[in-house]
C-alpha cells in the first residue's frame, strides 16, 4: 500500500503545479547559455499577424487555455509569479523557439531575491511558480520550456532537489515537473537536452524532461564545458577544455559516444559558440586575454576551421551564425564578418544579438544598467519591434 501511495505523489507531482544576483552574473549566464534559435527549424514566412503575436497578453486573471480546436486545456495562473514579473523584477533572460514562442526569466527584488519566468507558446501565456534558485530559460523540441535547479551542491543529498522545477508550455498545455538527480554520464539520447547554469557550479548538464532527471555531462580530458547548443540536423556542439592550457571545440552525432573536436584557443578559455539551423556555419570564441579573443569559423559542418582575431573581446560578443556560411556581428549597427552591412542598427543600447536567418534579437539596457525589454526582426535587421516579454 506505501508502494501505492508513493507511486501516486510521483504522478501528482507530475501533473499538479508545485506549491534573478548582479547585472553581471545575469549577463554572463546569458552569454553563457545558448539555447538559441539555432536548429530551431522555424517557418521562413512570418507574417504581421505573428509578429503581433509576439506581444504578451496582459492582465491575466482565472485560467487561460491554448488555441486548440479539438481540446482545451486551462492554464492556471501563479499570483505570486504575476505580482513578481508586474511589479520591480529585472529581465535575466529570453529564448525563442519560434517567433511565436518564447521564455524569459525574471529576477525579483528584495532582501530574499525570488524568481519566475514567463512562458509564451502562440498567443497563450503562463507563468512558472516563484523559486529562491533562478530559472534558466530554453526550448525543448519547438516548446518554450524554464529549469529551476538545485540550489545547493547539487549532489545527490542536496535536499534543494525538493524545490527544483521543469515548467513547459506544449500543445497541450502547461506541465509542471520536479527535478531529481542523477549520476554523471558521457552519454545522452536522442530525447535529452543538453543546458547549461542551471546550477552554481555552471556546467552543462542532460534533462531528460520525460523522466525528470538532471545529470553532468562528462568529456574524458575536460576540465570544463560550456555552451551546448543543438543544430538543426540533430548535432550537438560545445566547447571545453582545461583552465589553463588548450581549449577546444567539440562535436557529436551520436550522443556523445564519439566526439569530433578542433583546437579552439592554444593559450585561453573557450567563451561561447553559435551554430547556423542548417548546421554549416559555426563561429566560436574563447575568452581572450592580454592578446584579445579569437574567433573559429568553420563553413562546412566542423571540417575546416578559418581563425579570426586577435580582437578585442567585446567585438567577438554575440555573433550569429547563418545559413550559407555567413556570421553576423553587433556593432553599434549589423556587420557581416569579412565586410558588408546587413538591414538597420537595432534600436540604441542594444546589445547581446541572438538569433538565426529567421529572427534576429537583442536585449536593450536601460539607464540603470538592467534589462526590461527585447528587440526582434524577422527580416535579417530591416526592421525592429520592442517589446517586454512579461
Amino acid at each position: 500500500m506505501s508502494e501505492l501511495k508513493e507511486l501516486s505523489w510521483e504522478i501528482q507531482e507530475d501533473v499538479q503545479p508545485l506549491p534573478f544576483e548582479q547585472l553581471e552574473r545575469r549577463g554572463r549566464r546569458r552569454r553563457r547559455r545558448n539555447q538559441t534559435l539555432a536548429g530551431t527549424g522555424v517557418a521562413a514566412a512570418v507574417t504581421i499577424a505573428v509578429l503581433a503575436a509576439l506581444l504578451p497578453l496582459r492582465n491575466v486573471t482565472g485560467t487561460e487555455k491554448p488555441p486548440v480546436a479539438t481540446q482545451t486545456v486551462p492554464i492556471a495562473v501563479d499570483k505570486a509569479a504575476e505580482s513578481l514579473v508586474g511589479g520591480h523584477a529585472k529581465l535575466s533572460e529570453t529564448v525563442f523557439a519560434s517567433p511565436t514562442r518564447w521564455v524569459a526569466s525574471w529576477d525579483g527584488s528584495g532582501e530574499k531575491q525570488r524568481y519566475a519566468a514567463v512562458l509564451s507558446r502562440d498567443g497563450v501565456r503562463t507563468t512558472t511558480p516563484v523559486r529562491d534558485m533562478w530559472f534558466s530559460a530554453l526550448r525543448i523540441g519547438g516548446d518554450p520550456a524554464a529549469v529551476s535547479g538545485p540550489k545547493g551542491t547539487g549532489d545527490k543529498f542536496d535536499p534543494s532537489w525538493a524545490q527544483t522545477l521543469l515548467v513547459r508550455l506544449t500543445a497541450d498545455g502547461k506541465v509542471e515537473k520536479k527535478l531529481h538527480w542523477a549520476a554523471p554520464t558521457t552519454t545522452f539520447g536522442k530525447n535529452e537536452v543538453l543546458t547549461y547554469d542551471v546550477i552554481h557550479d555552471h556546467v552543462p548538464l542532460i534533462l531528460d524532461p520525460d523522466a525528470g532527471t538532471l545529470r553532468r555531462l562528462v568529456i574524458d580530458g575536460t576540465e570544463y564545458l560550456s555552451s551546448p547548443v543543438q543544430d538543426g540536423t540533430g548535432r550537438w556542439w560545445l566547447v571545453g577544455g582545461k583552465y589553463e592550457g588548450t581549449s577546444y571545440i567539440f562535436w557529436t552525432d551520436d550522443g556523445g559516444r564519439t566526439w569530433g573536436k578542433t583546437v579552439m584557443d592554444p593559450k585561453s578559455q573557450a567563451g561561447d559558440i553559435h551554430v547556423s539551423a542548417d548546421g554549416n556555419t559555426a563561429v566560436a570564441y574563447s575568452t581572450g586575454g592580454g592578446a584579445g579573443s579569437l574567433l573559429r569559423v568553420s563553413t562546412d559542418r566542423g571540417a575546416t576551421w578559418t581563425t579570426v582575431g586577435p580582437r578585442e573581446r567585446t567585438w567577438a560578443r554575440g555573433p550569429v551564425a547563418l545559413n550559407g556560411g555567413r556570421v553576423l556581428l553587433l556593432e553599434g549597427e549589423l556587420v557581416l564578418l569579412g565586410g558588408g552591412r546587413l538591414g538597420t542598427a537595432p534600436p540604441k543600447d542594444s546589445y547581446e544579438l541572438r538569433g538565426d536567418d529567421n529572427l534576429l534579437y537583442v536585449t536593450i539596457s536601460r539607464p540603470d544598467g538592467t534589462q526590461q525589454s527585447i528587440a526582434t526582426s524577422t527580416d535579417l535587421g530591416k526592421t525592429w519591434k520592442e517589446f517586454e516579454p512579461r
